[in-house]
């Protein structure tokens, strides 16, 4: 019996450690098909609305000096209808609905119940057009973190290229993007010169495309530890039965 309740406590603190880990996060996927917004696919998107999917919070803003609510700065589009696109070069590629980022404005998410998480995978376009932009890489799409227990800031750059057609994007498994637990993630637009000098909100063509945005919330320590407790519960109501 005793040996029943040593590998209860072991399970326990594999179990917590396993929590400080990747093992036991819950996954998002933010793919923008039913946000909890006042609109249908086509909606533009303008300075400090706010949609959330699921347990996560969206928040549409602009960078600009003095912006107001109104202003544009993004539309959900349904990519099945050209006609969604309004003036855009839109990608042709994703025939699900997806975010698109306009006029250099970014997006800030969260989530609802305040838990960290890391960022697993996403899927990304340049829109618009690349006159004038590096050939091979006219623009990128930035996430710049806030780190969940230090509150630092920590940003991480990925090409979009020139075909303005959606791709995947995983962040390597020893990037500090997946790996560190993040409290809010702000996701903004670049635009790249024919140089290669990239450089954000001072062009209104740091525009792209997001779609699939998968994010693994990290469950709060207490949550971790009233699991660990069950199992050490477990062994000592063993233990009493066969006592």
């Amino acid at each position: 019996m005793v040996s029943y309740i040593k590998t209860s406590v072991a399970a326990a603190a594999t179990l917590l450690c396993m929590g400080a880990a990747q093992a036991g996060v819950i996954p998002y996927v933010i793919d923008f098909e039913s946000p909890a917004f006042s609109g249908a696919p086509g909606t533009l998107v303008t300075h400090t609305d706010f949609f959330t999917q699921g347990d996560v919070w969206v928040n549409s803003l602009s960078n600009v000096a003095g912006a107001q609510a109104g202003d544009l700065v993004g539309a959900i589009l349904d990519g099945s209808d050209a006609s969604n696109c309004f003036l855009l070069t839109c990608p042709t590629n994703n025939l699900t609905t997806y975010y698109a980022n306009l006029d250099d404005g970014l997006i800030s998410l969260g989530m609802l119940n305040g838990l960290a998480f890391t960022i697993d995978r996403f899927d990304a376009a340049f829109m618009g057009d690349t006159t004038g932009l590096n050939t091979a890489v006219p623009g990128r799409i930035i996430f710049q973190g806030v780190n969940a227990a230090t509150g630092a800031q920590s940003a991480f750059a990925f090409n979009l290229g020139a075909n303005g057609q959606f791709s995947g994007f995983a962040p390597s498994a020893a990037s500090a993007l997946r790996n560190t637990a993040w409290s809010q993630m702000f996701i903004y637009g670049q635009t790249c010169s024919t140089a290669g000098a990239c450089s954000a909100f001072n062009s209104n063509r740091g525009q792209f495309g997001l779609d699939n945005l998968r994010i693994n919330v990290i469950p709060e320590p207490t949550s971790l530890a009233l699991v660990a407790a069950a199992f050490v519960g477990l062994g000592v109501a063993r233990r009493r039965r066969q006592a």
